[in-house]
């Protein structure tokens, strides 16, 4: 299972056994000295059975990231979604009884901070502890690069501006301009060629 818009492999974490087992993928990503913007993207899709148990026993699917050096976690770049009906995002398969699914969705951990750094990016996933549900994901690591964008071009006029298009994934999103003037809102901005050249 490819994720759309993704790379040319995804990997599936986990599988539909029981067994009370755990599965966990862990990737270290370089950011590179001078990047002080910087950012990783990724698509993922969870599916697991709801059982009805008390939350720590029931299947669970999770995001951690950390510094290498200090151990410390990113609170804001974490996710976790543990089994129960009608939870936000989640539909119900047709496919076993009480199996619930995420379709593919994006992510991106802000990585800004870090640079000259290496950072840890955990996917877990788990069955039930009590060895009779099961839960797993797919993901597909898309790209890791610059928070920022940035268009050079001596010649903008006539041509209706220039759009850009953030990564999928975010509640909100806000477009300024190099001296911090909101020029835009929404995923996708199209700015305008300025009256007189900017720098």
């Amino acid at each position: 299972v490819v994720a759309p818009g993704g790379g040319t492999y995804s990997f599936k974490l986990g599988n539909n056994a029981t067994g009370a087992q755990a599965e966990r993928a862990r990737y270290y990503i370089h950011v590179p000295p001078t990047a002080n913007n910087y950012s990783f993207q990724y698509a993922y899709a969870v599916v697991f059975q709801d059982p009805g148990h008390v939350t720590a026993a029931q299947p669970r699917f999770e995001i951690k990231v950390y510094d290498s050096a200090t151990g410390i976690e990113n609170i804001c770049a974490a996710q976790q979604y543990i089994a129960s009906s009608g939870m936000p995002g989640f539909s119900l398969s047709t496919q076993g009884v009480g199996v619930w699914y995420k379709p593919w969705s994006a992510g991106t951990i802000d990585l800004s901070g870090y640079a000259g750094k290496t950072v840890i990016v955990d996917f877990a996933t788990g069955d039930c502890s009590q060895f009779g549900h099961f839960g797993y994901g797919y993901f597909d690591l898309i790209s890791c690069g610059s928070f920022e964008a940035a268009v050079f071009s001596c010649d903008l006029e006539g041509t209706g501006g220039v759009t850009f298009t953030a990564p999928p994934g975010f509640q909100a999103y806000n477009w300024y301009s190099s001296n911090w003037t909101q020029v835009a809102t929404g995923q996708t901005a199209t700015i305008l060629a300025p009256a007189t050249p900017t720098y």
